[in-house]
């Protein structure tokens, strides 16, 4: 009997051991781990948002006036110059009133000239006229004519005068409805420039709107065009972590469409509104190189260098770890690896230790 007790508590024993054993070794997880130590360097600190192609300066182009395209000179993905024409509208009825307000000048400018001849022949008329009243008025008073001939000299002086005024007015008239005539010209050619579209400056065309034949609305808009010199990234960075955010600050972006190209880029400007929204802040940021082909609205992702900390301690990034909805780091205390937590502030504050 005692010994089957023995041979019984051996057993017991055997199998507490092997419980023991295979809690360790088997059921327990297994993990391994590589230490990792700080190194003294330089840290820049990168804001990264996510935003789309835009551009400074896009023109939507129109007429002014109404009517219709009779040619088209530019077509999407073209690139124009500055002061190019690009559309013509129909301009014949213009035209044709620019040819009759031309002939009204022409006519009016004979009437100056004319009315300076009329002028010119009156007024020797009236000097003539003049001098012989003023002797007929010296032989009147000796008695040499007759009162009828003094009348008959001094009517011919009044009447000589009054047609040298009325030429004076004529030419006045004249010369002021060349003035009108002249106005009426500046306005008829304005109304023809106004049925002419030019681009304002150099750029590509990027999108066209309507056909040869089609009637359009003033304002109605016809072509857009846009200066490639000012394209930007129009960016959206979350106000957490815009707060050191300035103008002329460096950054990088890379383009949907070239996801293995590095432009570079500078903060040319930033919104003074936030999206209510989103929360987010409008930070535009230039290409430091023009962009030789560009798709509007593509979009981007912006890394905006905010700052750099000097000779502050660095861990890889593959260090940081998430553990129970928290990010941190383990650190290894008394051969023991201990979680340890890490918010904005206590991040600043480790890499600055």
């Amino acid at each position: 009997m005692r010994k089957t007790a023995i041979v019984s508590g051996v057993f017991l024993l055997a199998a507490i051991l092997i419980g023991v054993l295979f809690y360790q070794k088997v059921y327990l997880p297994k993990a391994t781990f590589e230490s990792v130590h700080t190194e003294k360097g330089d840290f820049s600190v990168w804001i990264k948002g996510i935003g789309e192609l835009d551009a400074q300066l896009i023109y939507d182009l129109g007429f002014p006036v109404t009517g219709r395209v009779m040619h088209l000179y530019a077509d999407q993905g073209d690139v124009v110059e500055a002061k190019q024409l690009l559309a013509q509208l129909d301009e014949s009825e213009v035209k044709a009133n620019l040819a009759e307000v031309q002939a009204l000048h022409t006519k009016t400018l004979l009437e100056i000239s004319s009315t300076h001849r009329e002028i010119a022949f009156n007024q020797e008329q009236y000097d003539l006229d003049k001098l012989t009243y003023a002797r007929y008025q010296k032989m009147l008073k000796g008695g040499n004519i007759s009162l009828e001939q003094f009348d008959q000299a001094k009517s011919a002086m009044l009447r000589s005068k009054i047609s040298l005024e009325t030429a004076k007015i004529k030419l006045a008239l004249s010369k002021s409805e060349a003035t009108r005539v002249s106005q009426s010209i500046e306005v008829v050619n304005a109304k023809i420039h106004n049925t002419q579209l030019h681009t304002p400056v150099a750029g590509l065309v990027v999108e066209r709107l309507v056909e040869r034949g089609q009637s359009v609305a003033a304002a109605q808009k016809v072509m857009k065009v846009v200066d490639p010199k000012t394209l930007w990234i129009r960016s959206y960075i979350d106000e957490r972590i815009s707060g050191k955010l300035a103008v002329g600050q460096k950054a990088k972006i890379i383009l949907r469409s070239l996801p293995n190209k590095t432009f570079l880029g500078t903060v040319k400007r930033i919104d003074f509104q936030s999206d209510p929204v989103t929360q987010e802040h409008v930070v535009f940021v230039d290409f430091d190189e023009p962009l030789k082909n560009f798709y509007l609205n593509e979009q981007a992702e912006v890394s905006i260098l905010a700052e750099t900390l000097s000779d502050v301690n660095i861990l890889p990034i593959t260090t940081l770890a998430t553990y129970q909805t928290k990010s941190g780091v383990w650190v290894s205390r008394d051969s023991e690896a201990i979680f340890v937590p890490i918010d904005s502030t206590s991040k600043c504050n480790t890499y600055r230790n």
